[in-house]
């Protein structure tokens, strides 16, 4: 496998999983977490937020190389 394909493989499997993470951040922390503490249910979605921002960057960076 060459080099772009395999980038062009792994730019779209992050930009989807950055999606996911930033449009869903709570269902994604409830899925991996369980069950979280009232008081920690936002800033948990707020960290997974800017997670997910990090991977979509990754994800178009994959993609333009």
């Amino acid at each position: 496998m060459d080099t772009t394909t395999a980038l062009t493989i792994i730019g779209g499997i992050l930009l989807v999983l950055g999606i996911a993470k930033v449009i869903f951040p709570k269902q994604f922390n409830q899925n991996i977490m369980g069950d979280l503490h009232a008081e920690a249910v936002n800033p948990a979605a707020a960290i997974r937020v800017a997670l997910g921002g990090a991977i979509l960057v990754s994800g178009i960076v994959a993609l333009s190389c």
